[in-house]
């Protein structure tokens, strides 16, 4: 059964700003279901401190109940689709 998590539950504040660079966390979805499994989308998530990446880990643990259940969360980042493109 998949996690509903647009119940609602959000971390309290915004991640660190790591070197000055905001990271913004976009959104998340869940993946997998055994083990729960989530993608989270965000700016810059090479720099994403491993306290926040902690934080939120026990924040989904609390808010879905689930004490000792292994929870894996990826964070990754779009591609930029104006990247690539010459400039005229």
């Amino acid at each position: 059964m998949p996690i509903r998590a647009g119940s609602g539950h959000r971390p309290e504040g915004p991640p660190p700003a790591p070197q000055g660079r905001r990271i913004k966390l976009r959104y998340m979805t869940q993946v997998k279901q055994r083990p729960p499994g989530f993608i989270a989308m965000c700016s810059h998530p090479d720099d994403m401190p491993d306290s926040y990446r902690r934080y939120l880990e026990h924040t989904f643990r609390e808010a879905f109940k689930l004490q000792g259940t292994p929870l894996r969360i990826q964070f990754v980042t779009a591609k930029n689709p104006f990247a690539d493109k010459d400039k005229k």
